[in-house]
């Protein structure tokens, strides 16, 4: 990651605050993740037919699938997405960019296999009265999302980032034009210009990858044996997704707190909007994370690493351990900072939000303690990231698992509380979570010179 890192760096060079906003702005994008961005630009699609044609059936029709689409396809993405990552980045310290190609284009092959039974088996089951045309649109939109997923987070890896950025907002700006142009084909037609605008924008990644490492191999074998070495990250990706949108899965199955959408699809009035919302929120804490981690601990964390590579003596590696501790905190605390000025002021504006977006004042509550959940989440996703930094993806897998279990439990506790606790379950989740991963982290940090030895020994 020490390319972004650099990059940020520059824009703040010469200490100016447009330079300073630059760069954070930048690394909000950069770290706010595809799905984010994806989630954006569906909302602006839904307020945008609202506001020209009123509130119409379809309209949410279209963003409770997108949302199930999401979803699901990022719990099934997740057993490949930090596998991926660190196979890529494996192969650049071993100078074998060959490998790159053919192994990123088997591990594609073994999630579209079951992405597709997947997505037609649900499909099937769950819209049996709509048309072949929208089934078939709703596969392939099921599989791209898989796909993209994937190609998203290996560009990371490679630090493709401006790539990454632009396509998407490319591919999304042509999903806008599209579906406004074929709204009036209700549900069909805005699935047709989502599945369009996926498919260039995977023709795209398809093409810059050939591109940019050709190989004489179209596919290799290696990852297999990688998927196996390091289980770890897989489980670590497909559990943390799970345990982020279970406790929307519960409000989406309970009769209780929602309502039947499209045949058997479902979705609740009372918990999704403000959860989205709040979603949203979360990308100025994830902007400063990101900022600090690529641009400080991750120079003071290689100086530490190479210092015990190079045979520095002990003293020295003392001295670079601190340094990184130290790092660490600061990334945490500054983030925790901005985020916790990002929920104060809006959860002191949230009923002039929800009045901005034309939503119902009765949210107002429940978007409140989204927006802390969401903040939480931040802290979360932080010391996942600075574990997964220390090479213990064991540990994170645990965490996540953790949070999976925890987010389950207390979701369905706040059922029998009542609606007054809604909301609840996420947060409280969290905030045991980081408990835990943050006990967890001062203890990975005082062992991290024996496990850093061990390592480069192995």
């Amino acid at each position: 990651m020490a390319g972004i890192g650099i990059e940020l760096r520059k824009l703040t060079d010469n200490d100016s605050f447009w330079g300073f906003l630059r760069a954070h702005l930048y690394a909000g994008i950069l770290s706010s993740g595809a799905w984010i961005i994806s989630i954006s630009i569906l909302i602006a699609i839904y307020f945008y037919l609202n506001d020209r044609l009123g509130p119409v059936l379809f309209s949410i029709q279209f963003l409770v699938v997108i949302t199930y689409l999401i979803a699901v396809s990022l719990i099934l993405s997740g057993i490949f997405q930090h596998t991926l990552n660190r196979f890529i980045a494996d192969r650049i310290f071993d100078k074998k960019l060959d490998l790159i190609c053919p192994n990123f284009f088997t591990a594609i092959l073994i999630l579209t296999i079951p992405a597709t039974l997947i997505g037609y088996v649900s499909i099937e089951l769950l819209f049996a009265n709509q048309s072949l045309l929208l089934k078939i649109l709703l596969v392939c939109s099921f599989v791209e999302l898989n796909l993209i997923w994937v190609f998203s987070n290996a560009f990371a890896g490679l630090k493709k980032y401006r790539f990454i950025l632009f396509s998407f907002l490319i591919s999304y700006a042509i999903i806008f034009l599209l579906a406004i142009l074929l709204y009036s084909y209700q549900l069909p037609g805005l699935m047709l210009a989502f599945c369009i605008g996926h498919t260039l924008l995977l023709l795209a990644f398809f093409v810059f990858l050939l591109h940019n490492y050709p190989s004489k191999k179209f596919l290799g074998w290696e990852i297999i044996q990688f998927l196996k070495k390091y289980q770890s990250l897989a489980y670590g990706g497909f559990l943390f997704y799970l345990g982020v949108w279970i406790d929307k899965f519960c409000f989406w199955i309970n009769p209780n707190t929602s309502l039947p959408i499209l045949d058997s699809l479902r979705a609740s009035p009372v918990y999704d909007m403000p959860i989205f919302i709040a979603f949203l929120l979360m990308i100025p804490g994830m902007s400063m994370f990101f900022y600090e981690i690529e641009t400080n601990f991750s120079r003071y964390y290689h100086r530490y690493y190479d210092a015990i590579r190079d045979g520095a003596t002990l003293q020295e590696i003392h001295e670079k351990h601190i340094e990184v501790v130290a790092m660490a905190r600061t990334c945490i605390f500054n983030t925790l900072k901005v985020q916790a000025f990002t929920a104060a002021f809006t959860i002191i504006l949230a009923p002039e939000i929800l009045n901005l977006l034309k939503l119902s004042p009765v949210f107002v509550y429940l978007l409140r303690i989204d927006i802390i959940a969401s903040s939480l989440l931040i802290l979360f996703i932080g010391q996942l990231n600075l574990l997964y930094y220390l090479n213990m993806p064991k540990k994170a897998a645990y965490m996540a698992l953790l949070f999976f279990l925890l987010n389950f439990l207390f979701t369905f506790c706040s059922f029998y509380l009542g609606p007054l606790y809604y909301g609840y379950g996420f947060a409280s989740a969290l905030l045991v979570c980081n408990v835990v991963s943050f006990v967890l982290l001062i203890k990975s940090f005082e062992k991290l010179t024996y496990y850093s030895f061990m390592s480069v020994n192995n």
